[in-house]
């Protein structure tokens, strides 16, 4: 009779376990639709699906420590005397220009301090003003596109015009359009190039499988 009674008290405590189960799995299973549902209806949950790197920042507005920052694509040369900022549109950047800094280092007279912006119709991904051999006279603003290619703007050929200093914004600055042979262009990086015939200064275009043109081969493709 205990005999009976043991197994009949196991087979009821197997029966409770089994639906303590079944309420747990259908509880998680229940709660993860309701979170599918919520990821559905916001489409910045769906974006960024698994874990978000906090250290990861993405250009335009965002939050950073708490407060509102707005990254931009940013190029600076005080040397040269050229200021180059990306604006929200991603199509257009701010322009300055100090014209003392321009004259001691191109030997050339632009006038005046100057501030405008220039429009480019298409997405900018990265500004860099890029310095190729050691000679002065080689220097470039370059422009990746989101193409993948890379623009360029001569900066001696820019400020010697002997009539830069009264030409509108819409006569400065112009692209001289997209450096021949080069596709595919993810960053833009400074080169020191060491060799035996002598070392110089160049820019590094990296493509999308790592590979990296050396853009000193390509300045005779380009009107310097």
């Amino acid at each position: 009779m205990e005999d009976r009674d043991s197994k009949f008290i196991w087979k009821v405590l197997f029966v409770i376990f089994l639906l303590f189960l079944v309420g747990v799995i259908f509880y998680f299973i229940g709660k993860n639709v309701g979170n599918s549902k919520k990821c559905n209806e916001n489409s910045e949950c769906t974006e960024n699906v698994g874990e978000r790197d906090t250290k990861a920042h993405q250009f335009g507005k965002s939050t950073y420590n708490g407060h509102d920052v707005n990254y931009r694509i940013y190029a600076v040369d005080y040397n040269i005397g050229v200021v180059l900022l990306s604006n929200p549109d991603k199509k257009s950047m701010t322009v300055s220009v100090d014209r003392d800094s321009v004259k001691n280092y191109f030997n050339v007279d632009i006038g005046s301090n100057s501030e405008f912006v220039k429009n480019f119709g298409k997405e900018i991904k990265q500004i860099y003003i890029g310095y190729f051999g050691n000679a002065i006279g080689q220097e470039c603003v370059l422009i990746l596109m989101a193409d993948g290619k890379v623009e360029y703007i001569p900066l001696y050929k820019e400020f010697s015009n002997p009539s830069w200093r009264n030409e509108g914004s819409n006569n400065k600055f112009n692209s001289h359009g997209a450096i021949n042979g080069i596709t595919n262009v993810v960053e833009l990086v400074y080169l020191k190039v060491e060799s035996s015939t002598g070392d110089y200064y160049s820019v590094g275009a990296v493509r999308k499988d790592g590979t990296f043109y050396d853009l000193m081969d390509f300045v005779p493709n380009m009107d310097l």
